[in-house]
């Protein structure tokens, strides 16, 4: 198995020629994420390793979500 390769548990995506995904874009998912985790209260040992890759999952799922649309 390629390393590279997307993991089995997120499907395959359906390419377009059109797929085009701005900075702006990207931005806006990010801030949109940074304004949530900043609006959550501290937590007594930080942010675990789970929440992070979850985090980052979930911005990635955005980010190809609008590369779609």
């Amino acid at each position: 198995m390629d390393p590279f390769d997307r993991h089995p548990e997120f499907g395959d995506i359906k390419k377009r020629a059109e797929n085009i995904l701005t900075l702006e874009a990207v931005r806006g998912i990010l801030y949109k994420k940074i304004e949530e985790v900043e609006s959550t209260p501290d937590k007594t040992w930080g942010f675990t390793r789970t929440d992070i890759v979850k985090i980052l999952n979930e911005v990635l799922e955005k980010a190809e979500l609008e590369c779609h649309h």
